[in-house]
């Protein structure tokens, strides 16, 4: 079947506050969804610079984050709380770990520099540690540990000047808390499971689901075991997993907008279920994440959780 799916739940997002412009969310480990807000509209901006560029001005201004703060806070469905205000990263990606203490990374940085950055709940800098150059998925599990998944830019950064390879190298990579490097998947899976491109993450328990290219099979580690299932459903950005039942959410091209579900068999993903949603706004805040077995579609004020059992 292929037709426009009815989703889960919709709850409606708080109001943002005066001077502050929604520019990114984060579902958290514990299903909250994380607010992150700028003092300036970074994504009106960056589409009036595209405007810019496109009418013929190559030396528009592009927008950036020098002397900008964001505001992190939390929503669990019926109420925003726990605001802290700190200097913005550049082009940032946040979580959240179980004891409080809020993630801020910045995707795009040189070899070995400190990207990532925790800040206590009042908004006060406890640590800074690297984790690599192009960064394209960050998860805190309950577990305490940080999973980190990679795009192409970053696994193929090339050897370090001492003659090891960057930790983006392992396509998908597990961090303790301190930031030390825990697992590195490239280092540990089979060679044909090689990651050249983490497309979609997720975390289920203390199993890290994943689907990249260019094989896009769909992989669970527990406890430094990975497991692989062979799939045809390309390109998906997100994922979510409830025993033996996959979604899968986006793809290429005209497929942007597709939710597969996929039953695990005997070392194969057999898709069972097609559907088609409505993708947020691209030139606005939004999010298509999964978490455990619920995916999280969130845009235009509001906030859409699809478990997997709807789906089935």
């Amino acid at each position: 079947m292929n037709h426009e799916m009815i989703l889960g739940g919709t709850t409606p997002l708080p109001s943002t506050p005066g001077g502050w412009f929604d520019y990114a969310y984060a579902v958290l480990w514990n299903g909250d969804l994380a607010l992150v807000r700028t003092d300036r509209d970074i994504h009106a901006e960056r589409v009036r610079w595209q405007d810019q560029v496109q009418r013929g001005n190559i030396h528009a201004h592009h927008p950036g984050f020098q002397g900008k703060y964001l505001r992190l806070s939390t929503f669990d469905g019926n109420t925003e709380s726990g605001a802290i205000e700190i200097p913005a990263w550049p082009w940032p990606r946040v979580d959240r770990l179980p004891d409080g203490r809020w993630l801020v990374v910045t995707s795009r940085v040189e070899p070995n520099q400190n990207n990532a950055s925790l800040f206590a709940t009042d908004g006060t800098l406890t640590g800074t540690f690297a984790m690599g150059d192009g960064i394209a998925h960050i998860q805190c599990a309950n577990d305490g540990t940080i999973w980190a998944g990679y795009f192409d830019e970053g696994v193929f950064s090339g050897g370090a000047a001492d003659g090891g390879w960057p930790v983006s190298a392992s396509g998908v990579a597990q961090f303790g808390p301190d930031g030390s490097v825990l697992w590195k998947f490239n280092d540990q899976a089979p060679e044909n499971l090689f990651i050249a491109d983490c497309y979609a993450l997720t975390i289920d328990g203390s199993a890290l689901w994943c689907c990249a290219y260019d094989g896009f099979s769909i992989v669970k580690v527990e406890r430094d075991v990975v497991t692989a299932w062979q799939n045809e459903v390309t390109g998906a950005d997100a994922l979510a997993i409830d025993g033996d039942l996959v979604v899968l959410a986006g793809g290429y091209g005209d497929q942007s907008g597709r939710i597969a579900l996929l039953h695990l068999g005997d070392g194969q993903a057999q898709q069972i279920g097609e559907w088609q949603f409505q993708r947020p706004d691209r030139n606005a805040a939004r999010l298509v994440q999964g978490r455990g077995a619920t995916l999280h579609i969130v845009g235009q004020g509001n906030w859409t959780r699809l478990s997997v059992a709807d789906a089935s």
